[in-house]
This record gives structure tokens, sequence and C-alpha cells, in this order.
């Protein structure tokens, strides 16, 4: 769900952000078209009516749609986590992710509306990890903007290993790592 909705976006229909990738666990498989990469699904919801999936509507192709097969991805390169926030200061949504899914890339996109459109991916932090060690990997890139000053994102990522005895063994591997980022 998206944090923190300016009011009059609230009052009338919570916003559900989720990756595409998630889609076919909840409807079933999607035909014979397989996903290639994740993407950004939109869907809201009468506050009233979260249980009834009937009542939901999707996000395609510029409209709201009763269809979740018709739904159409707003980006693409996601990862399974992420965080969409709105960022008052700023009079924009972000979109802040760990590029493709693992790697040392933390990204955001903007908008301003949770359903877009989204602009192209902007580097916030470059994860240092990965160049140290080949077995680790990064991941989880997400903003928490209730941590931030005006003007700043303060974002996490975790850090993990493909092999199990560095993680047993050294204790900055699998816990968050949290970072300042200035917004121009």
């Amino acid at each position: 769900m998206v944090d923190d909705l300016p009011g009059h976006l609230e009052q009338h229909h919570p916003y559900f952000i989720g990756d595409v990738g998630a889609l076919p666990r909840r409807l079933g498989r999607l035909g014979s078209a397989e996903i290639e990469r994740r993407g950004l699904l939109a869907a809201r919801v009468p506050k009233d009516k979260l249980a009834d999936f009937e009542q939901w509507r999707f996000f395609a192709g510029g409209g709201w749609k009763n269809d979740a097969k018709s739904a159409t991805a707003q980006a693409g390169g996601l990862a399974a986590e992420f965080s969409v926030s709105y960022l008052p200061d700023l009079k924009r949504y972000a979109l802040v992710y760990t590029e493709n899914g693992l790697g040392e890339r933390v990204v955001a996109r903007f908008a301003t509306s949770p359903d877009g459109p989204w602009g192209g991916p902007v580097l916030l932090y470059t994860c240092p990890e990965m160049k140290k060690d080949k077995k680790v990997f990064t991941y989880a890139g997400k903003a928490h903007p209730h941590l931030a000053g005006a003007n700043e994102l303060v974002i996490s990522y975790a850090t993990n290993s493909f092999d199990l005895g560095p993680v047993i063994n050294n204790a900055e591997l699998y816990w968050p790592t949290f970072v300042r980022v200035r917004l121009k």
C-alpha cells in the first residue's frame, strides 16, 4: 500500500502497488503470456470493500478496469521488495527499489500520482559490498521517508551471501544498511 497518500486521494480509494510477478499467484496463470520482467501494477478499491476482490480496479491503458488480467505494468526492472511513498516537499511519489532485484544500485522513479506515469530510474546509491566480495549481493532497497528531513530520503537495503559460512561468521551480512540521500 502506498505510504501517506494526500487526503484527496485517500478518502476515495486506497492505492495498492505491487509487482506483476505476484499477479499469477493471485489469479492463476495469465494464459500463454510469460512475465519476463517484474513490473509495477497499481490497483485501488473502496476502503469498505477491501475484502471483496470484485470491487478492485486495476490500472490498464490509462484507465481503471475491473479485469486484473488487463492490468499494465507502469515501470519495469523492479525487485520483489520495494516502497512507494509520497514526498510532500517534492509533491511527488517515490518508487524505491534495488534495480532488477539483486544488484549494487538502489534507484528511484518519481511520479505525481501513484498510478504514474513514472519517470526513468534515478540512481540514489551504489552499494559498495558487492565490489568487496563476489559472493555477496545486495537487495531489498526501500525508502523510509518518515526518517528523512526536507529534500532527502533515507533508504535501506540488505546484504547477503550466496554461501552460508560468511553469513554465519560476518555480522555485517544479513543486516539492513541505512543511508541518507540528498534529493535535488
